[in-house]
């Protein structure tokens, strides 16, 4: 950004937008990562946020410390006893084309020009973040993510999770602590199965993969995480004692495989850019094939020393970013149309559709995002829509 761009003074516009999109992300982020029910498509969510993200490039007097940008996830439930991370579990950048690939890999290099350009890349898994904390071995605390400071401590639903290691033994691994990181999530079959059950009993019936998880492990009751078909996928780890002696992300990824814990399929190590972008075509091919659901892939500078010189910023890291896959389209229609009031008091248009399925997540509701698109669009009661997801 050159001098003359800093100094370009926003429009009532321009200030009236941010203020806007502050609400409206603020607000989702609540209904997605602290009640688990969101009401807009991920693809509307990551629209609204990198529409912040430039407006405050564009005129940094109208970034301020409270804005989405600078922090990740929702408030942490009060039922739920809370603990601090030891470090910080961040959220990931997003890219969406080759384009914006390159615009990261250049980033990369002004930041670290002697950089080696090795990746490790595994599918996006869309689940629950969750931290498993072993001491001398023993599973001891679980925590969810919740705000990337502090998470809220889920420990004896998740020692029901069936393929979660209670104990990782010393011929394997003698660390004295290990903090290791991943996804709980429930396979698509599993879901649909679930859901089935849900509506038999005449229960909640829940509306992607994601939230069932999240409304399966982020409660008191054991009994009904027991239950539930959750499991847990291995993606990294937090503090480690025995950290030192891996260099690679690989050796990492293949350590966590030894101690017993699933890891995303088709994790590979690739030797330049144009082999991560044929990973991500081919991992695009591969979705409908995979047992769970997945919205891109993850894509991290294997070098240990390279992603330590890279560092974070103030919600993700330099050295990783998520490249999401393009949005699924399918046809609906409009059963009503409704004024939704938010936890802000922002009045926003919500569409109710005939239910639809989208890649395996069933879409009643959408956003209209306010009254203008909906007049400048001609949209009414009966009309027929395409969903994006």
């Amino acid at each position: 950004m050159n001098s003359s761009s800093k100094n370009k003074k926003p429009s009532e516009e321009d200030i009236n937008r941010v203020s806007k999109l502050k609400k409206l992300i603020s607000y989702h982020n609540h209904q997605y990562h602290t009640l688990d029910s969101p009401e807009i498509l991920d693809s509307e969510y990551d629209a609204y946020f990198h529409e912040l993200l430039a407006l405050e490039k564009n005129f940094p007097s109208l970034k301020t410390e409270d804005s989405p940008t600078n922090s990740l996830g929702g408030m942490l439930l009060n039922t739920l006893e809370k603990q601090h991370h030891t470090l910080q579990m961040y959220s990931l950048d997003n890219v969406f084309s080759v384009k914006d690939w390159q615009d990261f890999l250049k980033k990369i290099h002004n930041f670290y020009p002697n950089i080696e350009q090795i990746f490790w890349c595994d599918p996006k898994m869309d689940g629950l973040a969750v931290e498993l904390i072993y001491i001398e071995g023993v599973l001891t605390k679980a925590l969810t993510r919740g705000n990337g400071l502090m998470g809220e401590v889920i420990t004896s639903t998740v020692k029901t999770i069936t393929n979660i290691p209670q104990n990782i033994p010393k011929e394997i691994s003698a660390a004295r602590k290990i903090e290791v990181r991943g996804e709980v999530i429930i396979s698509i079959e599993d879901f649909q199965k679930l859901n089935q059950q849900q509506k038999e009993n005449n229960a909640k019936i829940f509306s992607n993969p994601r939230n069932a998880a999240a409304g399966s492990v982020r409660q008191l009751n054991t009994s009904i995480s027991a239950s539930r078909p959750l499991r847990f996928v291995a993606y990294g780890v937090g503090e480690w004692s025995d950290a030192a002696s891996y260099k690679s992300y690989k050796d990492i990824m293949t350590h966590l495989t030894q101690c017993g814990f699933e890891t995303p399929v088709y994790g590979k190590k690739c030797f330049s850019s144009e082999e991560v972008e044929n990973y991500y075509l081919n991992i695009q091919k591969e979705r409908s094939n995979l047992k769970y659901e997945i919205d891109g892939i993850v894509i991290k500078i294997d070098d240990i020393y390279a992603q330590k010189k890279l560092g974070f910023t103030s919600r993700a890291p330099r050295f990783s970013v998520a490249w999401k896959f393009p949005t699924k389209q399918v046809k609906t229609k409009i059963l009503d149309i409704k004024v939704q009031v938010g936890r802000t008091g922002v009045l926003t248009p919500v569409a109710e559709l005939e239910a639809v399925n989208v890649g395996g997540v069933t879409i009643k509701k959408a956003t209209l995002h306010n009254e203008r698109e909906i007049l400048s669009k001609d949209i009414r009661v009966g009309d027929t829509v395409i969903i994006h997801r």
